[in-house]
């Protein structure tokens, strides 16, 4: 019980700006008097929508961890300050379905924020248009894989950005949640047929790349 006296829940809607400024000035005001500094931004917001809705996805897959991490950065320790991003091994296995080129782009730390940003417009076009993703280099572009793909690309370049910090993405693992336990009824399998793991097995990764020095 003492524990959760010293939680406290905090909204935000990582796809809107001003819920994200709204949540830092509170962090701000409540959390870090007398100078203290934030430990670490963990990024778990995700969604899994259809392949029309591939924009959402994105937004909030990817603009989302930008958004909060470049919002909250300047909150945190410039020493000792983590970042943990979690992502899928969907993005890996996204980008091995891609042509050199997108292989290439989608696994360097080189890749600026712009230029990403420019390369989800370029996807949003194509899916709104018809366009035929395996054609362009880009295997068969699944939005929930591509989102995760690109969410591991920005991770690289925000640890180039920040060398003193430390920042990392992660998988959790297949972990039965709300998100999760559709694909389950749809396959005809329970959960744990599935190959789906409790929640708690979900927070190990994290937990190591928040505590453990390396």
């Amino acid at each position: 019980s003492n524990y959760k006296n010293r939680i406290e829940t905090l909204t935000i809607d990582v796809s809107k700006e001003e819920s994200i400024l709204k949540a830092k000035q509170r962090v701000e005001n409540e959390a870090l008097a007398d100078g203290k500094k934030l430990y670490a931004i963990v990024n778990n917001a995700g969604v899994m929508l259809s392949e029309s809705q591939l924009e959402e996805v994105l937004q909030v897959n990817v603009h989302g961890i930008y958004q909060v991490s470049t919002k909250f950065l300047p909150l945190l320790d410039e020493e000792k300050g983590r970042v943990v991003n979690i992502t899928s091994a969907s993005g890996p296995s996204f980008v091995s379905t891609c042509s050199t080129k997108y292989k290439d782009f989608l696994t360097s730390s080189d890749i600026s924020w712009d230029a990403l940003k420019a390369f989800m417009d370029e996807c949003v076009h194509l899916r709104k248009n018809g366009g035929d993703f395996g054609r362009e280099g880009l295997g068969d572009a699944p939005s929930y894989g591509l989102s995760k793909a690109i969410a591991n690309t920005l991770t690289l370049n925000l640890a180039k950005t920040y060398p003193n910090l430390k920042i990392n993405s992660c998988t959790p693992g297949f972990i039965k949640t709300d998100m999760t336990k559709p694909m389950a009824e749809a396959w005809g399998k329970t959960p744990e047929q599935a190959g789906m793991k409790e929640p708690s097995f979900g927070t190990v990764a994290p937990l190591f790349l928040l505590f453990v020095d390396s």
